[in-house]
């Protein structure tokens, strides 16, 4: 689904502001309505996002929310660097094998990488959207810090959890 759960979105903000400046810059991965540009847009005003699911763009005005924003697959998107990286339920869409990779290829262009994701969650095709189909429905807490290596909880609890840069 194109919205976030907002779990655990308050501890995220506190974290962010109390060890970034609000001149940082964050790119917002998998956009969907831009609910981290409401969140974070009036502390930390240039934010960028990318979206792979372009009729998300319009229907979610999400130009008018961010910078910029691209209609491309981060799993092959180039940039040279952001001070903050926001993958938002966004992990759980990716194949492991890719998403170890992405992690990994993203963790060196940030200072800090922020990985939200929901815990053995199955979800298909939504709103049309095949790219909201959930291609790790079986990811824990433990499986997470097992496979994605360089994280730290922020929080979590049995069904959700955020990760921060160790």
């Amino acid at each position: 689904m194109p919205f976030s759960t907002p779990v655990f979105k308050q501890e995220t903000i506190d974290f962010l502001v109390n060890k970034f400046d609000p001149s940082s810059t964050i790119l917002d991965v998998g956009a969907g309505a831009g609910y981290y540009s409401k969140l974070l847009k009036g502390i930390f005003p240039n934010m960028d996002a990318i979206e792979i699911f372009e009729p998300y763009i319009g229907q979610y005005q999400l130009k008018s929310k961010y910078n910029n924003v691209w209609n491309e697959n981060i799993l092959t998107f180039e940039f040279d660097y952001y001070n903050i990286i926001l993958m938002g339920d966004i992990l759980e869409h990716i194949e492991e094998g890719e998403g170890i990779e992405i992690i990994k290829k993203l963790y060196s262009k940030c200072d800090e990488l922020v990985v939200a994701i929901p815990f053995n969650a199955p979800q298909g095709e939504w709103g049309g959207n095949i790219y909201e189909t959930h291609l790790q429905p079986k990811l824990t807490h433990e499986d997470f810090l097992e496979k994605y290596e360089g994280f730290k909880p922020l929080e979590y609890r049995n069904d959700y959890g955020v990760y921060i840069k160790s």
